[in-house]
């Protein structure tokens, strides 16, 4: 298990810790306190820790790469660095070859980027992006990314139009190549009901070896899970086979995680009552 915490304010450090048969030993991996916001965190195929971040100084997106389990050290490499504001939000996933594939936001261009890393810490040179949708009146406030069996990745993504009036939708993109590259990659608008969607988007690939996003919703304040019943959700008349309830509007947290035929999410209510909801996910449903 791994994990990172990051404090709030201008003066913060960001720790990554670690859980293992001794404890959960925790890192200092921010040594200019405040610069280093910590948006993803997941295990490589070597077993170690990897991270995602965005340095607040000058809006680069960082991949970090722990050296040893508890991360004692560790390698901090840019993965991209332009006049704009990268990485703010970011997902990682893993490719059928073991290498990172991650999902980052590009908050100045408006505009959903993925990168395929060459090597396990994304060292700088090599590295492929794509950007998998053509053009955006929008940004894509939260989104998450998984790669499936095939090899072929597929994102969930709140969906921003600022025409008039403004729009929240639940957005589904499953890219036509392992890069998502070319623009325009196939995509499927899976929730666009009244109030406000595609909050907290999560995906994860179900019981059925299909996707299945949790995301929460305004006007009933809920959480929504949606089971595709094939690989792009394309239909767009996915049932919903679970609502959750909040009891408030404060957004939630919302988290899932899929292996060997069984999926599992957590959604963990920010206000109200504070409850927290696991919900399971089986060969039999939800």
């Amino acid at each position: 298990f791994a994990a990172a915490l990051a404090g709030v304010g201008p003066f913060v450090n960001t720790y990554a810790i670690a859980c293992i048969a001794a404890g959960c030993p925790s890192t200092n991996i921010n040594p200019v306190a405040g610069q280093l916001l910590v948006t993803d965190v997941a295990i490589g195929s070597d077993g170690l820790p990897l991270m995602t971040a965005h340095i607040s100084v000058s809006g680069a997106f960082v991949v970090i790469k722990c050296n040893d389990f508890d991360c004692s050290s560790f390698s901090q490499n840019v993965v991209q660095d332009e006049a704009d504001s990268l990485g703010t939000q970011a997902s990682i996933a893993f490719a059928p070859d073991g290498l990172p594939l991650i999902a980052f936001d590009n908050q100045t261009g408006g505009k959903l980027r993925v990168v395929k890393c060459n090597d396990a810490r994304c060292a700088p040179g090599g590295e492929t992006f794509g950007i998998p949708l053509a053009t955006f009146d929008n940004i894509a406030e939260h989104f998450s990314l998984v790669v499936p069996a095939d090899g072929f990745p597929v994102i969930a993504l709140q969906q921003v139009s600022f025409m008039t009036p403004t729009t929240y939708k639940l957005l589904v993109v499953r890219c036509n190549d392992p890069l998502c590259q070319g623009f325009g990659e196939p995509s499927t608008i899976v929730d666009a009901g009244s109030g406000v969607r595609g909050v907290r988007a999560r995906i994860g690939i179900g019981p059925n070896g299909f996707p299945v996003v949790a995301h929460a919703i305004t006007a009933p304040n809920a959480v929504r899970v949606i089971e595709c019943d094939d690989p792009a959700c394309a239909d767009g008349n996915d049932p919903v086979v679970r609502t959750v309830v909040l009891s408030s509007a404060a957004p939630p947290v919302v988290q899932i995680a899929s292996r060997a035929g069984a999926l599992a999410i957590l959604v963990a209510e920010s206000g109200g009552t504070f409850r927290s909801t696991l919900i399971r996910c089986r060969a039999g449903g939800c």
